[in-house]
């Protein structure tokens, strides 16, 4: 699977959290499976089932997931919900989502791998041709953007070819980031229209915003020696003119600073969602906790910006059931 946004168990949390998770996630799953074909499962991604989560909490919808598909609550994979017109519209989105964002993954592995991997990456396109499709007729029939998420990876491609320098490292670095942090605003900012709460779009927007920033520059941070090596696209090499195929700890230490600036951002931002604060503690120790693994961090989960001392109080009960 794949993402930033993983479940993590701690000492704040409780097993309904990770209840509350896994329905989600195989909510999330279930629903691209029987909506869009099971092939599409492949393309299940942790942030986008944090998304789910994070609309759900303010959109305050605890008691209602109790009424969701009984299948849901089923761990077992080929459990599908049996009638579509009863699915959330939370999963509705947050599937039709993942299809969307697979897909765009999959043109810009596309457009960024060598020969010998470019046909994979093609057969996979051609496999999801038909699913992608109806996925994008779903999300017009929404009014979302989906135009929107192809021009700007277009604008990507375009920007990593010219590789434009500016007068500040701010500059340069918001221009390269901003693709990916546009579409990911775009994607959190619709969530509040399918909540029906459209007066949290800015906010969600922001917190997208922040978001693929932040995801940008670590997926960057991770990738610089293996670009290096392959001669890819790297906004690390790009913004700092920098040819080296391994990263020097100077340099490595400013770009924690910024993926942390760029949490400390979404903290604040989340703090101003309609949700109880237990859910604002446990994203903004979920997020923290995940780059801490990420960047071999973890003397910094001390440094989470929404305090982790407060009591989180328990969810309402969402039983799992296990059939053999």
């Amino acid at each position: 699977m794949f993402g930033l946004m993983k479940s993590i168990k701690n000492s704040t949390s409780n097993d309904e959290y990770r209840k509350d998770y896994r329905l989600h996630y195989c909510g999330t799953c279930k629903t691209m499976g029987k909506k869009y074909g099971q092939r599409t499962r492949v393309l299940l991604n942790h942030d986008v089932v944090f998304l789910g989560q994070l609309l759900s909490a303010f959109d305050n919808e605890e008691q209602d997931k109790k009424q969701w598909d009984s299948q849901y609550f089923v761990k077992k994979c080929f459990a599908l919900p049996k009638k579509a017109e009863k699915i959330p519209k939370v999963l509705e989105y947050t599937a039709a989502i993942n299809v969307m964002l697979g897909a765009l993954k999959i043109e810009d592995n596309i457009l960024d791998s060598k020969k010998g991997f470019k046909q994979g990456w093609k057969t996979a396109r051609s496999l999801l041709k038909s699913k992608v499709k109806k996925t994008e007729k779903t999300l017009l029939s929404w009014s979302f953007p989906v135009n929107s998420l192809w021009e700007w990876i277009g604008i990507q491609l375009e920007r990593e070819v010219k590789k434009t320098q500016f007068n500040t490292i701010t500059e340069t670095l918001n221009y390269y980031a901003e693709p990916t942090a546009m579409m990911t605003a775009l994607v959190f900012k619709h969530g509040a229209k399918m909540t029906q709460h459209p007066s949290a779009k800015d906010t969600l927007f922001d917190i997208g915003h922040s978001f693929g920033q932040l995801i940008y520059w670590l997926d960057a941070l991770d990738d610089f020696e293996k670009d290096a090596k392959e001669q890819k696209f790297n906004g690390i090499q790009a913004v700092y003119n920098t040819n080296e195929e391994f990263l020097n700890e100077t340099l490595r230490l400013k770009i924690i600073q910024l993926i942390r600036s760029f949490q400390a951002d979404f903290d604040k931002t989340i703090s101003k969602l309609p949700m109880e604060d237990r859910w604002k503690v446990q994203f903004s120790y979920q997020l923290n906790r995940n780059l801490s693994l990420r960047l071999d961090d973890p003397s910094s989960e001390k440094s989470c910006n929404t305090s982790t001392s407060k009591v989180i109080k328990p969810l309402p009960s969402l039983e799992l059931k296990v059939e053999n």
